[in-house]
């Protein structure tokens, strides 16, 4: 379900760019929704290995508010969407270091995809397949900047608890590569 919410959202961020043009060549849909899922899936399996790697316990974990307010925001014509359809819970004793590890592999790996697809999106002259390039950006540093968040149990939490100065360099390379995105296109 969380990643069927998450896909929703995504693909409705995508229609609010360039609406017209999106609903009309809704097959695009056939190239993003498997790009999304990936960052998703990517990014919560990614906590999981690094957790496994040191020796802690790691599991997704839905969270019903989470789902209902991602699945809200991903409907409704609102500037941001809440991506937050659940977590994955670590369990065992380690240090700080550790788990700022751990929570920061997650938008770590959603800047390195998003980073690859803005890439991408500058190789290929083709218009759709650059649209879609660009949504996988727009979506991956979203995701990487909505986790980042130092509040609650977002990955941005344990990261800024852990090391400020690579809290706000992760943080500060999501937001530069978000409005290098809209800029380079």
């Amino acid at each position: 379900m969380a990643t069927g919410v998450i896909t929703l959202a995504g693909v409705f961020m995508a229609s609010s760019y360039v609406p017209d043009i999106f609903w009309s060549a809704s097959w695009l849909l056939l190239f993003m929704v498997p790009a999304y899922v990936v960052s998703f899936v990517g990014h919560e399996l990614i906590h999981k290995f690094v957790a496994h790697a040191n020796g802690l316990w790691a599991e997704f974990r839905t969270s019903s508010y989470g789902l209902l307010m991602t699945l809200v925001t991903a409907v409704l014509p609102v500037p941001f969407k809440i991506l937050a359809p659940g977590q994955t819970s670590i369990r065992g004793e380690a240090r700080s270091e550790v788990l700022g590890t751990v929570a920061l592999s997650g938008p770590a790996f959603n800047l390195v995809l998003g980073f690859f697809s803005l890439l991408s999106s500058r190789a290929i002259s083709n218009t759709w397949l650059d649209f879609i390039c660009f949504q996988v950006t727009m979506f991956n540093c979203w995701i990487a900047i909505f986790n980042l968040i130092p509040f609650g149990s977002f990955d941005g939490t344990a990261v800024f608890a852990w090391d400020k100065t690579r809290w706000a360099i992760i943080f500060s390379t999501s937001l530069a590569l978000i409005v290098a995105a809209y800029y380079i296109r």
